[in-house]
């Protein structure tokens, strides 16, 4: 027989919807419980896509934005949490927002 252990981490997310007009800035808001889990990832979902990481951040302070989302901003002041910002949000942002750390 074997065993297997899994660990699971809760993430939240806020706010889970937001609706904005246009040139209104949106902040997404990510927190987990355990700073065990340095590094950081955020992914965008459009209908129809696959999921594209928007940013890998390996420990607090830190992260690059890749190309397709320079317009974005993330601050990470701690382990556990992070707010990423699109200042001049347009129409083609509109997607699903994924955060997930290991």
């Amino acid at each position: 027989s074997s065993s297997a252990l899994s660990q699971v981490l809760q993430i939240s997310q806020d706010p889970k919807l937001v609706i904005k007009k246009k040139g209104e800035s949106v902040e997404l808001y990510c927190q987990y419980g355990d700073s065990s889990y340095w590094a950081m990832y955020w992914y965008q979902q459009k209908p129809q896509d696959g999921l594209k990481l928007m940013v890998y951040s390996p420990s607090e302070g830190q992260g690059d934005m890749e190309d397709e989302f320079k317009s974005w901003s993330l601050s990470r002041s701690k382990t556990t949490e992070a707010t990423l910002t699109l200042s001049q949000p347009k129409e083609s942002d509109s997607a699903v927002y994924f955060c997930a750390a290991s």
